[in-house]
């Protein structure tokens, strides 16, 4: 039997008023025995059905995801904006990545600029991971640009993939390196100071590599971590 009613809490304020429930948590909290009472009594049918009602939210929530991704493709604009709409609403991160791929093959202008904006808006810290993935799956030079500004734009917390962004100064183009700059400054006084021992250390090393006229803007990612 269980010898606490955490998990169960928020069923029974469903279950009864407010009051009757707090009064009832007040006794627990004296009385062991009286918990498995209460429990014998209310049986677990109710938690049960909220169960299986949290199961078919879930469900209703998977299959509204991938609705959407099948619909993101479709070569109807206007669906595709709608689509797009949705997104922006709801959110779900894991969406970005597919974004970002048709930020980067869409011949729609308005699927391109409503796609920009909600990269240049993010919010979820859930997004950071989808959108770094598809940003290393873009390979046009002018999107990456693009996208890199999206970045500091959007002021999610990238600190933990600023490695990358200290590769992208290293050995792509200086408009990238500048929006990857950006990246950095906006976000390396997230890291402890063990971390920021380790990016310092990446640093020197990459220099040996990265493209003449990058260094001295590496130089500047050096100086501001110090």
């Amino acid at each position: 039997m269980f010898n606490s009613l955490t998990f169960i809490q928020v069923p029974v304020c469903f279950m009864y008023n407010i009051k009757d429930y707090r009064k009832n948590n007040k006794f627990f909290k004296q009385n062991n025995l009286m918990k498995l009472k209460f429990l014998e009594k209310y049986s677990f049918k109710k938690i049960k059905l909220l169960l299986k009602l949290k199961f078919t939210i879930s469900l209703y929530i998977m299959n509204h995801k991938i609705n959407l991704q099948r619909k993101l493709f479709s070569t109807n604009e206007k669906e595709v904006i709608e689509v797009l709409k949705n997104i922006s609403e709801i959110g779900y991160p894991e969406i970005i990545t597919d974004l970002i791929g048709l930020y980067s093959s869409s011949q729609f202008e308005n699927v391109k600029n409503q796609i920009y904006f909600i990269l240049s808006n993010l919010k979820n810290k859930n997004s950071v991971s989808y959108f770094i993935h598809g940003l290393k799956l873009e390979t046009n030079p002018e999107i990456r640009t693009q996208l890199i500004s999206a970045c500091w734009q959007n002021g999610l917390d990238y600190s933990d993939y600023l490695e990358y962004f200290i590769e992208i100064i290293s050995k792509e183009s200086m408009f990238n390196s500048i929006e990857a700059f950006s990246v950095i400054e906006g976000n390396y006084t997230n890291l402890e100071e063990s971390k920021l021992i380790e990016l310092r250390s990446f640093v020197k090393k990459i220099k040996k590599e990265t493209v003449e006229e990058n260094l001295k803007l590496l130089s500047e990612v050096e100086s501001i971590i110090s």
